[in-house]
Formats: structure tokens, sequence, C-alpha cells
């Protein structure tokens, strides 16, 4: 019986960019695309009813990682240069007051994607509402991109904001397989 031992501790490509790193207690951790945003400010509440809102991460918020560089702040979106499925998680936080419906919206390539809303019996319920949801994509590694808007609803006031502060909204995505 013949065994052989590799001892190896970073496999890169052959142009030398690394792919995979074995720690010394065992931990193989492979390089894949992951980012985060939150809001760390809340918006003005200045949206609209009954309408679907970007989130507007840049001017509000603050990228809290992107190891690729894969989030285009000018757009709110990310679009990673690796074809593959993508998990992706989606909180939006929105009040201002009484509101009756809230939730992310998940967008690919400009148009809605997945939703999930969360709808009180009416605004004399809520004060701010909080919803999130998680789903795997397929992204084509090129010109697919996707991005995070929030709905909101309140028939008394016309308008809400997003929340931030403490990253009550955000958004964040890893690669999980080709």
């Amino acid at each position: 019986r013949m065994s052989s031992i590799l001892k190896v501790d970073t496999i890169q490509n052959t142009s030398g960019t690394t792919g995979l790193t074995i720690a010394s207690n065992g931990v193989v951790s492979p390089k894949v695309p992951v980012f985060s945003v939150s809001l760390t400010a809340n918006t003005p509440d200045n949206l609209a009813s009954n309408n679907y809102h970007l989130v507007d991460f840049s001017t509000y918020g603050a990228v809290d990682f992107d190891n690729t560089s894969a989030w285009n702040s000018a757009n709110e979106k990310w679009q990673p240069q690796t074809a593959g499925y993508y998990s992706l998680n989606c909180t939006v936080s929105s009040g201002a007051g009484t509101i009756r419906a809230a939730g992310p919206a998940l967008y690919k390539n400009g148009s809605l994607y997945m939703n999930h809303h969360l709808w009180l019996q009416s605004e004399s319920y809520g004060d701010d509402i909080a919803a999130s949801f998680s789903t795997m994509v397929y992204l084509n590694g090129s010109s697919d991109y996707v991005q995070l808007y929030g709905y909101v609803y309140d028939s008394s006031s016309g308008t809400e904001m997003f929340v931030g502060g403490t990253r009550r909204t955000n958004f964040s995505g890893h690669f999980v397989s080709s």
C-alpha cells in the first residue's frame, strides 16, 4: 500500500492569485466573493407610500466588507465577476410614525426578482417594521447584478424612511457553488 503526504499552505492559480489557504490547524479557506453593506443612519422620511425604493447605502450607509470590489456605490448594486449560485440576505427596517407594510425586495438586472413584505392589520399596530429573507440566485459572473429595494406602505401619512443606526437595514451575500 502506498500513501503520500502533500504539504502546502497555499494553492494558487498560475498567475499567482491565491485561491485556497490551509491554516496550521487544518482549516481550509477558499477565496469566494462575499459582501455586506448596511445603513448606518436613517434615510430621510420622504419615501412615497406603496412604492419600491432603492436603498441608498452610499449616502446613508457603509460597505462592511467586499473582498472582490464588486459593490458599485454609484448604482447601489453588487456585480460579482464569478459565475455561480449566490446566497443573498436582504433586510429592510422601515418607519416614521405609523406604518402598515414594509419589507425587502431583491432586484436582479433591474427587475423585481423576489420580495417579502410584512403586513399589519392597520397602521395603528405598527411604528417600525423589519422584515428579511434569504434566497439563492444564479449570477452569470459578467453582466448580472443585484440590488436591494425596500417596499413601504402607509395610508395615513404617505411617507416613510429606511432605518439604519445599528445596521438594521442591510444586504449581504456570498458565493456558494458554480
